[in-house]
């Protein structure tokens, strides 16, 4: 009976178990989002679902997003060598070393399924969201991932 209770106790001070929780979700959407925004592709790729990756390598990945960001940087007048970051904050219309703050909010959980709005913020202002759409997330070996991330190439 001891140890069961010393068990509760210290799930309930570590905040809990590490399955598909609101909690998790927020925070894995909202490192995501951040991710995003700053251009950091190489770390949004390990958002993707493990079968994703399993048929869609991070080379091909990153030299997908590359030519993207490379016509993106062209269209807008950029220099095709450009940053992922100084291109994606150029379509936000926003200086590239802006401190932005991700939320993610209207988190929803259903056993190993679930949803959230990211939002970005400038200055405590709304500047960028996903269009008010929500990415759709699975709970997949302990880990949140992102359906939308690569879903399409794999």
């Amino acid at each position: 009976m001891v140890p069961v209770i010393m068990t509760v106790v210290l799930m309930a001070a570590c905040g809990g178990s590490s399955g598909p929780t609101v909690g998790n979700l927020k925070a894995r959407a909202e490192a995501h989002g951040a991710a995003m925004v700053d251009g950091k592709y190489s770390d949004v790729y390990e958002f993707a679902p493990p079968e994703c990756k399993s048929t869609y390598s991070k080379d091909l990945y990153l030299a997908n997003v590359n030519n993207e960001l490379m016509s993106v940087a062209v269209s807008m007048g950029l220099d095709e060598d450009a940053k992922p970051k100084a291109v994606v904050r150029a379509r936000m219309s926003i200086d590239e070393d802006a401190d932005l703050d991700v939320r993610a909010s209207e988190v929803e959980v259903t056993g190993s399924r679930g949803s959230a709005l990211v939002e970005s913020f400038l200055d405590g202002r709304l500047i960028g969201s996903d269009g008010g759409n929500a990415f759709f997330w699975v709970f997949e070996d302990g880990q949140w991932f992102n359906e939308r991330v690569i879903l399409s190439e794999c």
